[in-house]
């Protein structure tokens, strides 16, 4: 997915578009709202601390081709749209892709949906774990893209 990512992000800077992207912050419970710490706290089986390399968590693959221009945004939270800066940057729509489509970025749609943006899902561009669930999961949220 990572090169056809590239491959987009380039033609769509070529073509004026801004390219924003969004990184969290290490998933560590001192760095997460309440309500997602809670959720572990109550869920004996969430297991998704971080609890090593955290100083490389948040860090890009070396193969994103990141540029001058671009704009990048943490959040601490399933939906990019918890920075509220994210708002300042869109107008009525926005293109999404990203690799944990039954959880940021489906958080990131519906938060979006919700405050009245357009979204146009990049399907060859999201994807899942590789889990039957999380892939079925997957196949449902772009069957409606």
């Amino acid at each position: 997915m990572l090169p056809l990512l590239n491959n987009f992000v380039q033609k769509h800077r070529e073509n004026g578009g801004q390219i924003i992207w969004i990184k969290p912050i290490p998933w560590t419970k001192e760095n997460l709202p309440n309500n997602i710490n809670k959720l572990y706290d109550e869920n004996p089986d969430a297991t998704f601390y971080v609890r090593d390399n955290i100083e490389e968590y948040n860090k890009f693959p070396e193969v994103i081709k990141i540029d001058e221009r671009d704009v990048i945004l943490e959040k601490n939270n399933y939906s990019a749209f918890t920075n509220p800066m994210l708002s300042e940057y869109l107008n009525d729509a926005y293109l999404i892709s990203g690799v944990y489509s039954d959880g940021c970025v489906n958080a990131t749609i519906v938060e979006g949906w919700c405050k009245g943006y357009f979204t146009y899902i990049l399907g060859d561009l999201v994807e899942a774990m590789d889990s039957v669930r999380k892939q079925n999961m997957k196949i449902e949220l772009l069957r409606y893209s």
